[in-house]
């Protein structure tokens, strides 16, 4: 028997390992889907999701996913069986479905790595694998809307530097959450659930982890003096950039919205609003549009990376240059320009750095100095 392994290039050693590791596996009580996401939702969403993100989550996964598989063995489920879950979803609601198969995939791998289930593929991954299958969500919601996605009513270029001098007068660290989020071309859930390990002040970028991404890959953000400036004012109330003082938390999905109208309404009303989608007031994923508009008119930088710079529609031939040196310099340029044509003069009147690096906090006689941001940022 022995003789017989080593003759067909089996080790018997790791033979004798992976049966055991086998007996051991098949010993074990079968952990079922059901159970794996409620462990994945106790640990990885409700800590870092407002309470509605969170509900949002197990929802989705009753309606569409656990019917069908939540009492099935993690280990046994193939992708045939989330292709048998999603293809009759597909095209009825393919935003849904789509972001339901996310977080199943993201569920699954977790279970693979923290459980030490398997050495195979995850049946829920969608590259080189159930893209095969299924069409692109974009795709089917182009056939279903006649768009290819829903725009966000966007604010005009030349009233920005109005509205974030506005927005800058105004105290709360939802207002600097907002101001960073204009700053950055970063997603609602991207900053808002920012946290202070994620930032490196010496590189001057944030790193957003890949749970937190629309298109589930990590995303590095090259951050202008105003945005580390800003940063650096803030104080560090937990492990959130941006903490909802009476919560101790992060702020909930609403904030931007509710600070959004406030704004709009103590001007009288209809002055932050898209003229091109009936007067319709601004919203703050809209700023990703202004900056991409802003970029095109100024010809400040391609199309595509200014679309990397905010991780917007990035499509996998693009990938391959998304980490190279020289792009990662340009979207760098891109993002300072866009903070500078943001404190124009005659737009801005008050600015976190002004040119001798003084962060002007609520007040200009409250100013606190800083040491000089490396030139290299």
């Amino acid at each position: 028997m022995l003789r017989d392994q080593i003759a067909q290039g089996v080790d018997p050693v790791i033979e004798r390992r992976d049966a055991r590791a086998r007996l051991i596996r098949g010993q074990q009580s079968k952990l079922k889907l059901y159970e794996l996401t409620l462990e994945y939702h106790r640990q990885k969403v409700v800590p870092l999701r407002s309470d509605k993100d969170a509900k949002h989550f197990l929802r989705s996964f009753e309606m569409y996913v656990f019917p069908a598989l939540g009492e099935q063995d993690i280990e046994q489920i193939s992708t045939d069986d989330v292709f048998s879950v999603f293809e009759p979803i597909w095209a009825k609601v393919p935003r849904v479905a789509g972001d339901t198969l996310k977080r199943l995939e993201r569920v699954i791998a977790y279970g693979f790595v923290k459980h030490a289930i398997g050495d195979r593929n995850n049946p829920a991954e969608w590259k080189n694998n159930l893209e095969l299958l299924l069409p692109s969500t974009v795709e089917m919601m182009r056939k279903k809307n006649g768009a290819v996605e829903s725009h966000q009513p966007s604010l005009p270029c030349a009233q920005l530097p109005q509205f974030m001098a506005d927005l800058r007068r105004r105290e709360g660290n939802g207002a600097r959450a907002l101001e960073f989020a204009i700053l950055t071309g970063a997603r609602n859930t991207e900053v808002r659930q920012a946290t202070w390990s994620e930032i490196d002040f010496a590189a001057g970028t944030w790193t957003i982890p890949a749970d937190r991404m629309k298109a589930s890959r990590q995303h590095v953000v090259m951050l202008s003096r105003q945005a580390l400036g800003l940063l650096a004012s803030l104080d560090r109330l937990s492990e959130w950039i941006f903490t909802n003082e009476s919560r101790g938390r992060h702020f909930s999905d609403m904030v931007f919205i509710t600070l959004i109208k406030k704004m709009d309404e103590s001007l009288g009303g209809g002055v932050y609003v898209d003229p091109k989608m009936g007067g319709r007031r601004v919203t703050q994923h809209g700023f990703r549009s202004t900056l991409l508009t802003w970029c095109a008119e100024e010809g400040i930088a391609s199309r595509e990376v200014a679309k990397m710079a905010i991780a917007h529609n990035v499509r996998d031939q693009l990938e391959a240059a998304y980490n190279r040196s020289e792009l990662l310099g340009k979207r760098r340029a891109l993002m300072q320009n866009w903070a500078d044509f943001i404190d124009k003069p005659g737009g801005c009147i008050l600015s976190h750095i002004s040119q001798n690096n003084v962060i002007a906090t609520r007040g200009v006689a409250s100013a606190k100095v800083i040491q000089p941001w490396p030139s290299h940022l």
